[in-house]
């Protein structure tokens, strides 16, 4: 199935949906003259979700919901920093763009010497990553990704580490994949 018959499929859905739920609540909707019941339908940009994904409302989600694991296990939270962002960010870019899943890059760059190149100053520093299928809904994806993480005893032991004090997201979307990169510095 295409991509055209897919949003077909879903704005009949949207539409019946809106029908039924108009109907039932009693709903009058106002026609493009503004004239009661003159057309049956509201405007689309009303009932049909965004066909983009706000990938910094999706880094944004994804902090928030791992320093709330982190208090959770009575840690302090991390601080979010631009430039680990911009790091993380080119990661995600970088997989989606090359085609590849790793923390290291096909040329034998690792997390480390990201974020040296970039000028952060880190004693230390790990990555959490993950890909996943394409979604336009930012709140269950960042949950997705997170929860995948918490249960991975390797992302779990980043996310809930006591050195961490800074970390930056990078969220990368293509047609069919978001790549989530997460970088921690101490």
């Amino acid at each position: 199935m295409d991509w055209q018959s897919v949003v077909r499929s879903r704005r009949a859905i949207a539409v019946s949906l809106c029908l039924l739920v108009g109907s039932v609540a009693g709903v009058a909707f106002v026609g493009a003259n503004g004239i009661p019941g003159e057309d049956r339908l509201p405007a689309w940009d009303r009932v049909y979700p965004s066909l983009e994904l706000d990938e910094g409302t999706t880094e944004t989600l994804v902090h928030e919901k791992v320093n709330d694991a982190r208090a959770g296990s009575n840690l302090t939270r991390l601080s979010r920093n631009d430039t680990l962002s911009a790091v993380a960010r080119n990661h995600s870019r970088d997989m989606a763009e090359r085609g590849f899943f790793n923390h290291t890059t096909p040329d034998g760059v690792g997390p480390s010497q990201r974020v040296d190149r970039a000028g952060v100053a880190c004693q230390a520093v790990s990555e959490n990553i993950i890909r996943l299928p394409r979604q336009n809904h930012e709140e269950p994806l960042a949950e997705t990704a997170v929860e995948s993480w918490l249960e991975s005893a390797g992302h779990l032991m980043n996310i809930v580490a006591e050195n961490w004090s800074r970390t930056g997201v990078g969220v990368v979307a293509d047609e069919d994949t978001v790549y989530i990169t997460q970088v921690f510095c101490s």
